[in-house]
Parts: structure tokens; sequence; C-alpha cells
């Protein structure tokens, strides 16, 4: 494995023991994850700054904890649109359909019932 793929997956390690409040001292949590202790400190680093993870320790329990529950992912999904969803999605009200009406030289509905009635 590539070392960017070893740091993704060992960021993503690290994310599931502070989820669960169980890292540990700063000591145990770099023997558990294979790292020396300074590179743990520049991933938490790299959490905390770069990706602005609400990361906390508390000297009680011994854990890194998250001050809030952030959603942390790492990897990819399904995109649910695709160019043929999208030109099937309308929306809007009837105000908005004969404003883009109007956008493309159009005559909006209403109009065109009353040339039909011979008022316009």
């Amino acid at each position: 494995m590539s070392h960017c793929v070893v740091d993704l997956v060992k960021l993503d390690r690290l994310d599931c023991l502070i989820r669960r409040k169980a890292t540990g001292s700063p000591i145990d949590l770099a023997k558990r994850m294979g790292v020396s202790r300074s590179h743990l400190f520049r991933m938490l680093s790299f959490l905390r700054l770069q990706m602005k993870a609400p990361i906390n320790y508390d000297r009680y329990i011994s854990s890194y904890y998250y001050s809030y529950s952030p959603k942390f992912y790492l990897g990819f999904e399904r995109d649910r649109f695709n160019e043929t969803s999208m030109e099937n999605i309308s929306g809007g009200n009837e105000d908005d359909q004969k404003f883009n009406k109007t956008q493309n030289n159009e005559k909006p509905d209403d109009e065109l019932e009353l040339n039909k009635k011979g008022v316009l």
C-alpha cells in the first residue's frame, strides 16, 4: 500500500477510536496505531486544524473525544443524481413556471387562455 493510503486508513482508525472514547493516553494510542508519538500529534493536528475536527482530550477518562458528533466520511458514495434524473426534476410554484416561460419568450398559460377568449 502507498504511504498516502496507509495514512488515510490510520486517520479512519483514529476517528473510530475517538468516537468510542477508547484512545487511551497519547503514548498508548501511538503504540496501538503503530506510529510514533510525534506522528500521532501531527495526525491530531491535521484533523483539528485542516479538517476542523472538534477533538479534545479528557485526562479523567484518559481519552480523546469529539466535543460534538461530527461526520467524518472517508470514501466515495454513488451520486444520487445523474443527467437523466436531473432532466426529470421539476419544482417551484406556478409563478416560477410562468416566469420561466416568459424568459423563453413563451406566453404563460393564463395569457394564452385570455387570448383564446379574445380578452387580449
